[in-house]
């Protein structure tokens, strides 16, 4: 590649980084405007068949780096609306999502393989990735599970990056697991593995300790997990850096929810367009019509249908917190929360 084509790259947020090659030391990026890269609901989705790329070496992108500017966070543990508030957030002139880009992906698992961080590859990262569409925006990733403790220690060094935790009571997110069926239980399990093969669960543990846990103690162990990288985050960084959002009010206030996370993201003072109705009446995800009363009933019946494995989960851990001191609330508040009316 020229050093050119390169620049002329770099220069163009529209052509994203979506990946680091460790083998040919180089990004791959792949062209999308802002209306396709929200027309996936994850940027690990990204058909690769249907866009235009590009591989532009390390040592190039290093030259043609842009000038560092935050990337802000969207920390959460799935299940709890976080593509949601992505979409309602994506707003132009304002702030740019990015919807679990891989790219943070492939920092954490080339971590792992090295066994240390290499700074130099991460803050080059971090900066191609805080292109904003116009020069006022700012940019959020929303993190996938093992990136959450990635962004959390980015967080914990600048002071300067804005955090949202977005959480959600332990017994109504495992009875949201619960009610996806085979595919929760296995998305929990999935979830632990990934966690703890990247070294990021708080205690150690080993294969035969894995396979003696249930599909959904592991999920439960995985919410921990993740909670207990925001609570790093939190014991460092006052309320200008880090913002506790609930799931529950999304659902229920999603104008005013979004409207606080978009002004703690951006404190221009600028007023938050109404939510496009198509936005809260399908599924994120899977873009079928869904609505907030149904989900609150199909959490509602989970709980019903699984509710004594989901206290025994809840009491086992909420004493593997109080050992690992980590809060079962970021908020403080109740960790079985009721819904919001």
């Amino acid at each position: 590649m020229s050093t050119s084509d390169a620049r002329s790259i770099i220069a163009d947020p529209n052509w994203m980084a979506l990946r680091y090659e460790r083998a040919r030391r180089a990004f791959h990026f792949v062209y999308l405007p802002r209306k396709e890269r929200r027309a996936y609901h994850l940027l690990t989705h990204v058909d690769l068949a249907k866009v235009k790329r590009a591989i532009v070496p390390r040592d190039a992108a290093m030259a043609h780096a842009p000038q560092p500017v935050p990337l802000h966070a969207i920390l959460h543990c799935g299940l709890g609306g976080s593509t949601l508030l992505a979409d309602a957030l994506d707003l132009p002139g304002r702030i740019t999502v990015l919807k679990e880009p891989p790219l943070l992906n492939d920092l954490v698992g080339d971590t792992v393989r090295s066994g240390r961080s290499d700074e130099a590859l991460l803050n080059l990262s971090l900066a191609l990735l805080a292109r904003p569409f116009s020069p006022k925006e700012v940019v959020v990733a929303k993190a996938s599970g093992p990136a959450n403790a990635l962004l959390a220690d980015i967080a914990t060094r600048n002071h300067s990056m804005r955090t949202i935790c977005q959480i959600m009571p332990l017994d109504r997110w495992l009875a949201t697991a619960a009610r996806k069926g085979l595919a929760g239980r296995l998305w929990g399990r999935r979830l632990l593995i990934g966690l703890n093969n990247g070294g990021q669960v708080p205690l150690e543990l080993n294969d035969s300790e894995l396979s003696a846990m249930t599909d959904l103690q592991m999920a439960a162990m995985g919410w921990l997990s993740i909670t207990h990288h925001m609570h790093r985050v939190r014991m460092v960084r006052g309320p200008k850096q880090l913002l506790v959002s609930r799931s529950e009010a999304l659902f229920e206030r999603p104008e005013r929810t979004v409207g606080e996370v978009a002004d703690f993201l951006d404190d221009r003072g600028t007023s938050l367009p109404p939510l496009p109705p198509e936005l809260l009446s399908v599924h994120a995800k899977t873009r079928e019509p869904y609505s907030p009363g149904q989900r609150r009933g199909e959490i509602e019946a989970a709980l019903t249908t699984h509710g004594k494995e989901i206290d025994l989960l809840v009491r086992w851990a909420e004493e593997t917190a109080r050992r690992l001191d980590i809060p079962m609330d970021l908020d403080g508040q109740a960790s079985r929360e009721p819904v919001v009316a």
